[in-house]
């Protein structure tokens, strides 16, 4: 018959003897007797609080920093599991005081005051939390502190494109462009277009097929006379679309503002003959004029708007009478001319 191993037993120890014990090698000095003793008591009961917090103290007195660590965190998550959420932050804070520089110190107290309804304090250890674990290159701990900041502050549009950049850097596109649109947009509500123009770029590097977006942002660089950067996005919304019309009005004016003015005057001319496509006199007349204003001697459009010539073998075919001849008239009171011999 096989044996049975005997199960370990807890050996009960007298608490408030063990105690007296740790107090009193405390007093004395004798502070790693006292740590062996406030150990005992840790040993016998893990939710033993103070006795954790005294072993921290005398672990900090020792030198013994990353033990002194573990006796505050355990007690500060003891507290946060109590949703003693004010004790929490206080030894949280006691904790930082040896290692201000542990970036989960810094989260846990951030939660801890977000628990506690404490929000920009929240924030602001977040936001250290984030940048200790970007020193660290960090980007998946650094990431999810990003997205727990984006959630108590929703409306600012800073913390969106961080972590939009962060997105970005792990391959989640559309979660990064859904967070610069946001941003984008409060921007250009809040009249902040600089701003505006530096995200659209920036979505438009993760999705440059977007057309609608790119004419917006050329519209807006030129309405800032930023002509070089909307020059930029014309010329490749023109080559995906040479005839229209908006693009083509943009166009050449910004060639025109660049001091480029041959292709000022081939953008004009294209603009016009798509108007002529479209059947829009008036307009086309327009844009040649344009041309010639630039371009004097531009055959094409002096052609179309010259006037016609006078034809008078063309006014007689279509039966438009000839004007009478008045050589014969005479002036009243003088004598008629002699009849011709």
């Amino acid at each position: 018959m096989a044996s049975v191993a005997p199960r370990e037993c807890h050996v009960a120890i007298n608490r408030t003897k063990v105690l007296d014990a740790a107090q009193k090698h405390q007093r004395k000095g004798n502070f790693e007797k006292a740590i062996r003793e406030f150990q005992k008591l840790v040993e016998d009961d893990p939710s033993d609080t103070r006795s954790l917090l005294k072993l921290g103290d005398l672990y900090t007195k020792q030198g013994q920093h990353d033990d002194a660590l573990s006796a505050y965190k355990a007690v500060a998550y003891h507290y946060m599991g109590d949703e003693i959420f004010d004790k929490a932050a206080a030894i949280f804070k006691q904790a930082l005081r040896l290692d201000e520089r542990d970036p989960s110190l810094h989260r846990d107290l951030g939660d801890a005051y977000h628990r506690m309804g404490r929000l920009k304090e929240a924030v602001a250890q977040f936001n250290i939390a984030q940048r200790i674990y970007a020193e660290h290159k960090d980007a998946a701990n650094q990431r999810e502190i990003l997205e727990r900041m984006v959630r108590l502050e929703p409306e600012d549009p800073a913390l969106r494109i961080t972590l939009a950049e962060q997105y970005t850097r792990a391959n989640m596109k559309e979660e990064a462009i859904g967070l610069f649109r946001y941003a984008a947009q409060q921007f250009e509500e809040d009249g902040r277009f600089d701003d505006y123009a530096k995200v659209v770029e920036r979505i438009l590097f993760l999705n440059p097929s977007n057309l609608e977006l790119r004419k917006g942002l050329a519209q807006q660089y030129v309405r800032s006379a930023n002509h070089r950067a909307a020059l930029k996005h014309l010329q490749l919304l023109f080559k995906n679309n040479p005839s229209d019309i908006d693009i083509l009005q943009l166009l050449s004016r910004t060639f025109e503002q660049l001091g480029d003015t041959n292709k000022a005057v081939l953008v004009y001319a294209e603009l016009a003959r798509a108007y002529g496509a479209a059947r829009d006199e008036a307009r086309m007349r327009g844009a040649y004029q344009q041309v010639l204003r630039l371009d004097p001697s531009h055959t094409e459009a002096r052609g179309v708007l010259a006037p016609p010539a006078h034809d008078a073998r063309r006014d007689s075919a279509s039966g438009v009478p000839e004007a009478p001849q008045t050589g014969n008239l005479r002036p009243k009171g003088l004598p008629p001319r002699p009849p011709k011999p």
